[in-house]
């Protein structure tokens, strides 16, 4: 009977600890009968059956299975990142690096878009948007006005 109860203890672990990663790991959503995807907070969502979400740990993985942007959240703009001031990379709340860092040293962002004109890169682990941000081109040396 002990060794049942034990068995039973550590399946229900198991399946708790299986669980908790799958929702770590669910950064954007999506639903099997949609083609868009959307952050977690996005008030769309509440809408989709539990039996037809889908779970994606970054923007690639969504598109990759064919998913577009929501309009409403715009999951591709407007998602949080955080960042450390002993790095150069901008993370996704819900990544490993991100979880490690102190928080005397965590910057946050409200979009990836601030990260990036911070000086920030995108982390490789948990692939946060990385947005094409224009920088101010100097101008070429025969466009330069001379005095005369």
């Amino acid at each position: 009977m002990r060794k049942l109860f034990l068995g039973l203890l550590a399946v229900g672990f198991l399946a708790f600890s299986c669980g908790l990663s799958l929702a770590l790991d669910c950064n954007f959503v999506g639903s099997k009968g949609s083609d868009k995807y959307h952050t977690p907070d996005c008030g769309i969502i509440k809408n989709i059956k539990a039996d037809n979400k889908t779970c994606f740990a970054n923007q690639e993985d969504a598109r990759g299975a064919g998913y577009k942007p929501c309009a409403v959240c715009k999951p591709d703009v407007n998602i949080m990142v955080v960042a450390s001031r002993d790095s150069d990379k901008y993370h996704l709340p819900t990544c490993g690096i991100a979880r490690n860092i102190k928080l005397e040293n965590r910057i946050e962002f409200k979009t990836p878009v601030d990260a990036v004109e911070a000086g920030y890169k995108p982390c490789a682990v948990c692939k946060p948007p990385n947005p094409k941000v224009e920088k101010a081109k100097a101008p070429k040396a025969s466009e330069k006005k001379t005095k005369k």
